[in-house]
């Protein structure tokens, strides 16, 4: 009886953590996403583009076109390989079981481009933030020169 018991208690743990494997988070998946786009506006310098990625805030409280500009001529040749890191996934906190700050902070590393260049691209990205919806979005990035330790940076840290 005892070993019928705990067989039982045994499988019912054992399927308790096989139903934590199936939850799916698309937040990865979607960053991988973004970070192929972000890729794509470098090397065809499609400054459109990357705005839209960046949240109201930054679009409203910097010179965003400027800073992008900029970025492109900092960043020479087009993508020819990168590694992507999730770096830790989605952080932030909760009160009273909501979610009231979620944010994730992805890295495209080891961007090869046809120029012999390599690069680094960090952002930032609130996916909820309740203390002021404007700041959804990507608040800032900041692109590395790995050939040179040089760096620069679009839109700014947001809290």
């Amino acid at each position: 009886m005892k070993k019928t018991i705990i067989l039982i208690m045994l499988l019912i743990f054992i399927f308790s953590l096989t139903g934590c494997m199936f939850v799916k988070d698309n937040t990865k998946s979607e960053s991988y996403d973004k970070s192929v786009e972000i890729l794509r506006c470098f090397d065809e310098k499609d400054v459109e583009g990357l705005k839209k990625l960046f949240c109201q805030h930054t679009k409203k409280d910097t010179d965003i076109d400027s800073q992008i500009d900029e970025a492109f001529g900092f960043y020479k040749g087009k993508s020819l390989s990168f590694k992507f890191a999730y770096n830790g996934g989605i952080a932030g906190s909760w009160r009273d079981g909501k979610a009231v700050d979620e944010h994730i902070e992805p890295e495209i590393q080891d961007i090869s481009t046809e120029l012999g260049n390599t690069y680094r691209i960090y952002y930032h990205e609130y996916l909820t933030y309740e203390k002021d919806e404007k700041c959804v979005g990507v608040t800032h990035m900041i692109i590395f020169d790995e050939n040179t330790d040089e760096m620069i940076q679009i839109g700014e840290y947001v809290y």
